[in-house]
This record gives C-alpha cells, sequence and structure tokens, in this order.
C-alpha cells in the first residue's frame, strides 16, 4: 500500500499503538533502568540520615542494659553509642552490615564512639555472631521480643522492602558475587534495621533503612557533630 509523504502506514500505526507492544518496550525500559540502578548500588553506603525524629525518652534507655551491667543511658553519658540494628541472623544484609562494621570498629572508637549491637536472637547467637565477623570490642543485646526495636519506633518491612526488585538485585550481590550467603530465616523475617547515635541519653542521629538492603555510612554518622 502506497502512502502520502508525510503520513503514516495504518498498518504500522496499528503495530506502534499495540497494547502488547507497549507493554514489551515498557517493560525492556523498566528492566534496563533496574539493572542500571543495581549495579550502581551494589557496593555503595548510603549516606542517608537525619536528625531524631521518634526518639525515646531516657528512661526508656535506662531500661536496657549491655551485657557488662550498665544501662545504655549510663554507657551514653560516657561517651557517644552508636546503636545498630540488625535483621534476622539469615539474612544476607544482617551478614554484610557485621562485615562493614568489623571493617570500621577501629574508626568508630577512634571517632569516640562504642558500637552496641542488637540482635532478635539468643545471647549465645549473638556472642558467635559477633566471634564470626571478628567484632572485638562491640557490645551485644539480645532482644528477642523486639521489645527495643519498637521503643525505637521500627517498623516490620512491606514487600517491596523486602522483597522489591532492588532488594532481590542487591541481595544477588551481597550473597552470590560478595559471598556472604544467606542463612534460614530466623526470627521475625519481616522486622526493619537501623542507627542510632546516642550522646547523654539522648539520639542526636538516626539513620533509617528504606529498604532491607540499605548499606549504611557508619563512620559518616558517628563523625557528624551536633
Amino acid at each position: 500500500m502506497k502512502t502520502k509523504p508525510g503520513t503514516t502506514s495504518p498498518e504500522l500505526k496499528s503495530r506502534t499503538a499495540s497494547p502488547e507492544g507497549g507493554f514489551v518496550v515498557r517493560g525492556m525500559d523498566w528492566l534496563r533502568r533496574l539493572f542500571k540502578t543495581g549495579s550502581a548500588n551494589a557496593g555503595t553506603r548510603s549516606s542517608r540520615m537525619g536528625t531524631a525524629t521518634q526518639s525515646p525518652t531516657g528512661q526508656v534507655l535506662k531500661r536496657y542494659r549491655v551485657p557488662e551491667g550498665q544501662s545504655l543511658y549510663d554507657l551514653s553519658c560516657e561517651c557517644a553509642v552508636l546503636l545498630v540494628f540488625l535483621r534476622h541472623a539469615g539474612c544476607t544484609f544482617c551478614r554484610e552490615a557485621l562485615g562493614d562494621l568489623a571493617t570500621v570498629e577501629d574508626r568508630i572508637r577512634t571517632e569516640g564512639s562504642r558500637l552496641v549491637l542488637v540482635h532478635m536472637g539468643s545471647d549465645r547467637e549473638g556472642e558467635e555472631l559477633v566471634q564470626r565477623f571478628g567484632l572485638r570490642e562491640a557490645h551485644v543485646i539480645s532482644d528477642p521480643s523486639l521489645r527495643l526495636y519498637r521503643d525505637f519506633h521500627l517498623r516490620r518491612g512491606t514487600w517491596r522492602q523486602l522483597f522489591g526488585p532492588r532488594v532481590m538485585w542487591r541481595g544477588f550481590n551481597v550473597a552470590i558475587l560478595r559471598r556472604f550467603g544467606f542463612g534460614l530465616p530466623r526470627n521475625d523475617t519481616r522486622q526493619m534495621p537501623g542507627v542510632f547515635l546516642i550522646r547523654e541519653g539522648r539520639v542526636v542521629r538516626e539513620y533509617r533503612h528504606e529498604y532491607a538492603s540499605d548499606r549504611p555510612d557508619y563512620v559518616a554518622l558517628t563523625s557528624v557533630q551536633s
């Protein structure tokens, strides 16, 4: 069929306007954006942090103690406390976080902060975690009831936060390519992590994960002066 110059043939118009063709094009564009974003963010640390918006009171901090006997409140009055809430122990992002913390543990101490880890397992599981990753001076708090998680207003994740495309791509990079692996689901698999800097009984900085795969910059958090 001949067409006039400057016009489009009806056959071409029907192919261009086809819903199936549009879905394919949009799908390919979405995949390209996904893999481009996933590759770019696979090993980077996020510096997203802010001032505390839902801070627990000093009385709450006095209720929780490290195994050595001091309360979080008293400990924070001696020096700054970097309080890190972990995902469940089988999560590859929990393992990545512990690996990152082991790498920067000395720098955190140099910044004048003490590292305190909060996890959902038993006391024995907590000891095994820090020994496995070589965290020599971290205090560990076992919170199987998730009371401390709740007091810091850390929520359970949505499907998108836990299993969305961005999270799954990062999970593949961390578990397989970087060889952190993964274990069986334990405790509350939907519980989101978080990081808080506490000084003199007050939360001065916080990092709330938007996705389970977020990778905080722990040194940047401790070096922020308020």
